[in-house]
């Protein structure tokens, strides 16, 4: 819709910089894109793929970088994992059996956790989002019930231990497809990568060790 450009400033009046910006109108529940042209007195509002709106939102909003408290918190979350492969390894068999079998544990939750991450990205996106996205987000949740519960009936604790692990190593895969859509902020895969190759590689280490 057109809106009439304010009464020209008499005098130097500095160059704009950018011809396009990008609004998030709540308001209207949509994405839009003010463009306007320094000959016109008008102004035009046309909407926007969502995916360069959602990047450009992230953008505006985000420092570039992880808050101190996600990455803090982050990386705390290995000490466990690392003081459980500690155990495993030198640890006498029967504390190594409990400590293999915490180590699965908590990287299946762990594992679970990152697929409730992806869901509250994908939930964020504007955009209509295809099913294989959705059913990604929960195959994390299974994988790690399934890995417990062979175990649980019987099954190989080293096995289970692998599964995991290396599904925490491939979750990397999805959140550099979430990141490549702009679904999720700045310094999410510096944060992510480090954290998912650590947790996998610990895991699978006391998988090799059990």
């Amino acid at each position: 819709m057109p809106l009439k450009r304010p009464p020209r400033q008499t005098g130097p009046v500095a160059k704009p910089s950018h011809q396009f910006a990008a609004v998030n109108i709540r308001s209207f529940g949509h994405l839009a894109q003010v463009a306007s042209d320094p000959q016109s007195d008008d102004f035009t509002l046309r909407p926007i793929s969502e995916s360069y709106a959602l990047t450009h939102h992230f953008a505006l909003t985000a420092s570039g970088r992880m808050s101190s408290w996600a990455r803090w918190l982050g990386f705390s979350g290995l000490i466990p994992q690392i003081a459980l492969a500690a155990v495993a390894i030198f640890g006498s068999e029967s504390v190594s059996l409990a400590a293999n079998s915490l180590a699965l544990s908590y990287a299946a939750l762990i594992l679970s956790f990152n697929g409730g991450t992806w869901w509250g990205l994908v939930s964020r996106s504007h955009a209509p989002v295809r099913g294989s996205v959705w059913l990604a987000a929960i195959a994390p949740s299974l994988i790690a019930f399934a890995a417990v519960c062979a175990w649980a009936i019987g099954g190989s604790l080293a096995l289970s231990l692998l599964v995991v692990g290396a599904a925490l190593i491939g979750a990397l895969a999805f959140d550099y497809r979430l990141e490549a859509n702009g679904l999720c902020p700045r310094g999410w895969l510096r944060l992510r990568t480090p954290l998912s190759l650590g947790l996998g590689g610990l895991t699978l280490l006391v998988a090799i060790a059990s």
